[in-house]
């Protein structure tokens, strides 16, 4: 199971039909959390955008920038 921090996205998600949450049974303070179909096909389909948007900012951004950034960026987290 991975540890996420609960963030707007998550109830946003709940609501919309994306994800399901529940409780895990040897300890209530946790929850479970997947993917509805809705959800899957949903992430099916941003897939391939994503790949394209990603193609396309890698040609403007270099491996060295895009590393520098995504380090920057865990250190806001």
């Amino acid at each position: 199971m991975v540890e996420v921090p609960c963030a707007t996205t998550l109830p946003a998600s709940f609501e919309k039909g994306l994800i399901e949450i529940a409780l895990v049974e040897t300890d209530l303070r946790r929850r479970a959390v997947w993917l509805t179909e809705r959800g899957a096909r949903g992430l099916e389909a941003a897939i391939p955008v994503w790949r394209q948007a990603n193609a396309r900012l890698a040609k403007h951004v270099s491996p060295r920038l895009a590393r520098q950034l995504a380090e920057q960026a865990d250190q806001l987290a």
